[in-house]
C-alpha cells in the first residue's frame, strides 16, 4: 500500500485537510500551533484502491535562524524514509519565510510531492496566489476543509500521483500500516509523564513518538502496527489522564476523549505506573492512578501493570516492591505486575516476555469454565469463608454457571441476596481467580434468589 504524507509548518490546516480527506475527525484540531506532536493515521479509500496517509508533525522553524528545528528534523528523518509521496501544505493567509525553508527542504528530498495552499475559504482568497508562486513555479491546489472546497479535486490528484507511481514502477516502502488483517490492539494508558511513549519507542527500536522532558506531550492517539510470529498488532500510545481541573482546557479535553476512546477499542490495557514515585510515596499507588485503575476496571478490560523507570528505584528486589504495592492495594493481586525500564529499546527477550503476558491475559478474558469445575471450586471457596450472617443466617450457594466470555460472566444461584456481603463477593473474586489462574481479566459476578432462575 502506498504511503502519502500531509506536512507543513504548524497551524497551516494540516490536520483539518486530513479528516476533510478521509471523512472523520482523528486528527485533533484547533487554534493553536503545533497541535500535532505526533503522525496521525488513516486509509483513503476509492473504490478498490487504498491510500495509508499520515498526518505528521508541523515542522518547526528556527526564525532567528531560519532552519528546521532539529528535533522535528531529526524526527522527520525517519518519517519520510517510509512515505511513498508527500502532500505539502501552505497556509494562503499566511505565506512567511518560513514556508520557503519548508518549501526548500521538500525539493532536496526529491519526493513524489502535492503542493496545497489551504484556508482558501472564498474566491477572493485566490488574490493571495502570486506570493505561493514566489517559492516557485508548482500546481498548487486550492483548498478549504472548512467549506470542503478543492478536495474530492485533491482526492483524484492524489489517487493519479499514486497511479503514477504504480506505472512507473516505484515500489511502495515498507511500513507499518493499518490493515484489515490486526489481530489484537494493545492501549497504552497512564499519567503525563510515565513514560508511555518512551515504552512504545523502546518496543518499536527507534523515535516514533515525540518525547520532551515537557509533561503531556502526546495530544494525539498514536497508532502504530508490530508483528510478532507473522501476526499484526496494534499499539497506541494515548495522552496522559491529567487530573480533573476547574478549567479545562481544549485541547485536553479533545486528547482525553480519544483516550477513552482507545481504552473502549483496545481488546488489552498496558497501564504504566512510575515506579521511583511509587517507592517514594512508600509504595502507595496516587490517587490518580487508583482513579484510572477503576477506570479500566469499569470497562471490563483486559489489564496488564507495568512499573516503568525501575532503574531509578534504589532497593531493587522485584519480589518485595511487588508485595508491598498489593498489601497497600491488593485488588492488584489479581493482574500482572512487570518492573521496566523504557531507556533503550527493548531486547527480543523482553519484547517476548510482554507479548507472553499479553496472550496468557487474552486467553484468560476468554476463558470458558466448565460448570462442574466451577461448582467444585465455589464448594472448596465456601468451606474456608465464614458466610455466616448471624447464628441462625447464613448464605448459601446451590450452584454456580458461566454464561458468557470476554469477560467472564458468571451466574450465582443463592438463598437470599439481603446475607450477600460485598466481603464475600470480594472474596470469591480473588479465590475463582486465582483457582483458575486467569490474572489480568475481570470476572463479573451476578446473584439470584434460587426461584429467579
Amino acid at each position: 500500500m502506498y504511503r502519502f504524507g500531509i506536512f507543513g509548518k504548524p497551524n497551516v490546516g494540516k490536520s483539518s485537510l486530513f479528516n476533510a480527506l478521509i471523512d472523520r475527525s482523528k486528527a485533533i484540531v484547533a487554534e493553536e500551533r503545533g497541535v500535532t506532536r505526533d503522525r496521525v493515521k488513516g486509509i483513503l479509500r476509492d473504490e478498490n484502491e487504498f491510500i495509508a496517509l499520515a498526518d505528521l508533525p508541523g515542522m518547526e522553524v528556527d526564525k532567528k535562524a531560519l532552519s528546521p528545528d532539529e528535533h522535528i528534523q531529526n524526527y522527520l528523518k525517519k518519517e519520510l524514509a517510509e512515505i511513498d509521496a508527500l502532500i505539502v501544505v501552505f497556509d494562503i493567509n499566511d505565506i512567511t519565510p518560513e514556508d520557503e525553508i519548508i518549501y526548500l527542504e521538500v525539493k532536496r528530498k526529491k519526493i513524489s510531492t502535492l503542493f496545497i495552499a489551504s484556508k482558501v475559504d472564498n474566491d477572493k482568497k485566490e488574490g493571495l496566489l502570486g506570493e505561493l508562486y514566489q517559492l516557485g513555479n508548482e500546481e498548487f491546489s486550492l483548498t478549504s476543509a472548512k467549506s470542503k472546497k478543492g478536495i474530492l479535486d485533491l482526492r483524484r490528484k492524489i489517487f493519479s500521483l499514486k497511479n503514477q507511481l504504480a506505472t512507473n514502477a516505484v515500489l511502495p516502502k515498507k511500513s507499518n500500516l493499518p490493515a484489515n488483517d490486526c489481530v489484537e490492539s494493545f492501549s497504552i494508558i497512564g499519567k503525563p509523564n510515565v513514560g508511555k511513549s518512551s515504552f512504545l519507542n523502546s518496543f518499536l527500536g527507534w523515535g516514533r513518538s515525540l518525547i520532551k522532558e515537557e509533561r503531556g506531550t502526546t495530544r494525539d492517539a498514536v497508532d502504530e502496527f508490530v508483528f510478532h510470529k507473522n501476526k499484526k498488532y496494534k499499539i497506541i500510545d494515548t495522552a496522559g489522564i491529567r487530573k480533573k481541573k476547574t478549567k479545562k482546557n481544549f485541547l485536553e479535553e479533545l486528547s482525553l476523549k480519544k483516550t477513552f476512546h482507545s481504552i473502549n477499542q483496545a481488546g488489552v490495557i498496558l497501564l504504566l505506573m512510575d515506579a521511583l514515585e511509587v517507592e517514594e510515596n512508600f509504595f502507595e499507588l496516587t490517587d490518580q492512578d487508583k482513579k484510572i485503575v477503576a477506570l479500566i476496571r469499569s470497562k471490563k478490560k483486559t489489564l496488564l501493570i507495568f512499573f516503568n523507570k525501575w532503574d531509578l528505584v534504589k532497593k531493587k528486589s522485584w519480589s518485595n516492591f511487588e508485595k508491598k504495592v498489593i498489601h497497600q492495594y491488593p485488588m492488584l493481586k489479581n493482574y500482572p505486575l512487570e518492573k521496566l525500564s523504557c531507556k533503550k529499546p527493548f531486547t527480543k527477550q523482553v519484547k517476548n516476555k510482554i507479548f507472553t503476558r499479553v496472550f496468557n491475559c487474552l486467553e484468560n478474558h476468554q476463558i470458558k469454565i466448565k460448570t462442574k469445575d466451577l461448582n467444585e471450586a465455589v464448594k472448596m471457596a465456601l468451606e474456608q469463608f465464614d458466610t455466616n450472617v448471624n447464628e441462625k443466617k447464613t448464605l448459601k450457594i446451590y450452584y454456580a454457571v458461566q454464561i458468557k466470555t470476554s469477560p467472564p460472566l458468571m451466574y450465582f444461584y443463592i438463598n437470599d441476596r439481603k446475607y450477600l456481603a460485598k466481603k464475600i463477593v470480594d472474596y470469591l473474586n480473588n479465590y475463582l481467580t486465582k483457582y483458575f489462574d486467569i490474572l489480568g481479566t475481570p470476572i463479573t459476578m451476578k446473584f439470584f434468589n434460587k426461584e429467579q432462575k
